[in-house]
């Protein structure tokens, strides 16, 4: 991306968004529930959960989630054994 700043210099910017970097899951404390942020539905109301309830996991995986003891969202991820 190109950008010219107000003195009429160029400037030019570039970034990568590495998928890695993504996560895939997210935890709500108040609850225990995980949800799938690919797969979210509106019945999850992740966009209500406070910053203090949100919960990352690494490695970022459903595994992972249900180790520290959060239940799989039924909306996004549905019934999981």
């Amino acid at each position: 991306m190109i950008w010219r700043t107000s003195d009429g210099k160029t400037r030019t910017f570039s970034w990568r968004l590495a998928s890695s970097t993504m996560p895939g899951y997210m935890g709500d404390k108040s609850g225990m529930t995980v949800h799938h942020l690919a797969m979210k539905k509106y019945e999850c109301k992740i966009y209500h959960v406070k910053k203090k309830n949100q919960s990352y996991f690494i490695p970022d995986t459903l595994d992972c989630a249900k180790k520290e003891g959060f239940s799989p969202c039924s909306h996004c991820i549905g019934k999981s054994p």
